[in-house]
C-alpha cells in the first residue's frame, strides 16, 4: 500500500505534525482504471477538502509501481523476505535446449547465492518435454549433471505429493540449502507449494488467505506476483495433492471440497 508521508506529495499544506496519508489502492501491480479515496492514518475517510476531505485520483491500466523490483529472469523469487528462506520459486525451462542456461542461472549466474537443490513439479509429459533424452528420468539426470546436488521430481496431481514436497523443503531447511521449486508456468503449482510453505513454516495457523496475500505481496521486493486462489491451496492441504476438485466444484472422490471462510480460515 502506497504511503504518502509529506505534504508536498499531496500538494497541500498540512498542520504539524504531518499526518500520514495512505491510498486505498494495491499498487504492487497494474490495475484497471479505478477511483480511490485517501484515508487518514487511522484508516477513516476524511471529510470535505484536504486534509478534511477526500482526494480522488485515477490509476491507469499501465500503472507500474516505481518502487517495485524489476521482474527477474525465470521469475526466480523467494517465498518470503526471511534471510534464512530456503524456498525459491521459478518457471521451468521451456525445452531441453534451455535447460543448461536455466540451470546455470539457478546455480549462481542469476541467484544472489547458488541454489543447490531443485524440486520439479512436473508431470511425466512435462518432464519429458524438457529432457535431453525425452524421458522423465532424463530431466532429473540432466539437472544433476548441471550441478544440482539434489533433485526431486514430484507430480503434484499424484496422491501424497504434498507430503513429498514438504519433506524435500524441510530437508533443505535442515541442511540450510536453498531449493528451486519450479513448474511449467512458474505459478499454478509453484505458487500453491510456496503458499503452503509460508503457512506451515512461517505464518502458522490456518489462515490461507494471509499466506496467499503474503506471496502476492512479494511483487514489490521480489519482482514476481504469484496470485494463487486460496480455495486451490485449501484443497491441496486437505487432499494432499492438486487437481482433486473439479471445475464445477465437485471432488473426484465425491467428497465435498474444502472451503475457506471470509476471514481466510480453512473450513474442514
Amino acid at each position: 500500500m502506497l504511503m504518502l508521508t509529506t505534504a508536498s506529495c499531496l500538494g497541500v499544506s498540512l498542520p504539524a505534525p504531518t499526518t500520514q496519508w495512505r491510498v486505498t489502492a494495491h499498487t504492487g501491480r497494474p490495475v484497471r482504471p479505478s477511483t480511490y479515496m485517501l484515508l487518514s492514518g487511522d484508516g477513516l475517510p476524511m471529510g470535505k477538502g484536504i486534509p478534511d476531505g477526500p482526494q480522488r485520483f485515477e490509476v491507469g491500466e499501465d500503472y507500474v509501481d516505481p518502487l517495485a523490483k524489476p521482474r527477474p529472469k525465470y521469475d526466480l523469487c523467494a517465498a518470503s523476505g526471511r534471510p534464512e528462506e530456503v524456498c525459491f520459486g521459478a518457471v521451468a525451462p521451456g525445452t531441453s535446449f534451455d535447460l543448461d542456461e536455466w540451470a546455470a542461472h539457478m546455480r549462481g549466474e542469476g541467484a544472489l547465492q547458488p541454489i543447490p537443490r531443485a524440486v520439479a513439479l512436473l508431470s511425466d509429459d512435462e518432464a519429458s518435454l524438457r529432457s535431453p533424452d525425452g524421458t522423465p528420468s532424463g530431466y532429473v539426470a540432466a539437472l544433476l549433471a548441471a550441478g544440482f546436488t539434489k533433485v526431486d521430481r514430484i507430480d503434484l496431481d499424484a496422491p501424497g505429493s504434498r507430503s513429498c514436497v514438504l519433506a524435500a523443503l524441510r530437508e533443505a531447511k535442515a541442511a540450510r540449502e536453498r531449493v528451486c521449486v519450479h513448474c511449467a508456468d512458474g505459478t499454478s503449482k509453484t505458487g500453491v507449494v510456496m503458499a503452503d510453505w509460508l503457512l506451515s513454516d512461517y505464518i502458522g495457523g490456518d489462515n490461507i488467505v494471509e499466506a496467499t496475500d503474503a506471496l502476492r505481496a512479494r511483487k514489490r521486493l521480489g519482482g514476481v506476483e504469484r496470485a494463487v486462489d486460496p480455495e486451490v491451496v485449501a484443497s491441496y492441504i486437505v487432499t494432499g495433492r492438486t487437481g482433486v476438485v473439479a471445475n464445477d466444484g465437485s471432488a473426484d472422490d465425491d467428497e465435498p471440497p474444502p472451503s475457506v471462510s471470509p476471514g481466510g480460515v480453512l473450513l474442514l
